[in-house]
């Protein structure tokens, strides 16, 4: 049985309070429309023969800012993009839209992964305010040379592992700025290509920062040892299996802690 309001309440609080309660509803079911559609953006992992991939993506909120895409380039090649967008929620999510599309047009078009990121920086950074900023990798795979050319533009080292290798894990360094701190040249002399030659059984891993700054309830950070330790145990395991034990390992050492920043994983793999 409900419960009547008290006699002499004021109707015009009990008006305002129903306002409140619809206002809140609609925004919920907006931003269930938005979490529908941002999910559309995210694409399948791509079909190329001798190589296997998967993708993983976790907001902090309803929506985040963190984007991945798989931008197919012809003759057996790809591009892979992974980004990070400063802050999450509703902003966020509108720049990673802005910056998602954006660096997959222009990988279509560039020459490498250098002059995408390139000529992404100068599109956004007239659209970024000075507390906005992104970090992005963006990789051109050539499947049949077995080559994979990266960019990166202030993001997280992604990482090779082989189990023939010793240690089985190697950071992938390459320097680079942040996109939309400095247009035109400055960040161009930043940023360097990196070339890597796969060879059956690597797998290159790439994910954001909120995986390595993921919390415990006594607010230790994850970290980047860590994530290696977990990569070097599964260095064998096929890309899928990768990522669920990256998960599972977080959610362990988690336990329950809030997440506090949305975290996205690639894995891309040569097979034997």
């Amino acid at each position: 049985m409900s419960e009547r309001p008290p006699s002499g309440t004021d109707p015009s609080i009990l008006k305002r309070v129903a306002g409140e309660i619809r206002r809140k509803m609609d925004l919920e079911a907006s931003l269930g429309v938005a979490r529908r559609r941002q999910r559309v953006m995210l694409p399948p992992p791509p079909k190329l023969a001798g190589y296997e991939f998967d993708s993983a993506y976790y907001p902090a909120a309803e929506i985040g800012g963190d984007f991945y895409d798989f931008v197919p380039l012809g003759d057996c090649r790809v591009a892979v993009l992974i980004g990070d967008v400063s802050g999450h929620g509703v902003e966020a999510a509108i720049v990673m839209g802005m910056a998602k599309k954006a660096l997959s047009i222009f990988a279509r078009s560039a020459s490498g992964p250098k002059e995408a990121l390139v000529l992404g920086n100068d599109d956004l950074s007239a659209d970024f305010d000075s507390e906005t900023y992104l970090t992005a990798v963006c990789a051109f795979l050539d499947a049949q040379a077995g080559r994979l050319v990266l960019a990166r533009a202030g993001h997280p080292l992604p990482v090779l592992v082989n189990p023939r290798r010793k240690p089985p894990h190697e950071l992938l360094k390459s320097p680079g700025m942040m996109l939309g701190m400095h247009a035109g040249e400055v960040f161009s002399r930043s940023v360097e290509e990196l070339a890597v030659d796969l060879v059956p059984g690597d797998t290159v891993f790439f994910y954001t920062d909120g995986l390595i700054e993921a919390r415990s309830p006594s607010l230790e950070q994850y970290g980047l040892e860590r994530l290696l330790g977990v990569l070097d145990a599964r260095a064998r395991a096929k890309p899928q299996e990768m990522l669920r034990a990256v998960r599972e390992s977080l959610d362990e050492f988690r336990a329950g802690a809030e997440v506090e920043d949305d975290i996205t994983m690639i894995a891309l793999r040569r097979a034997q």
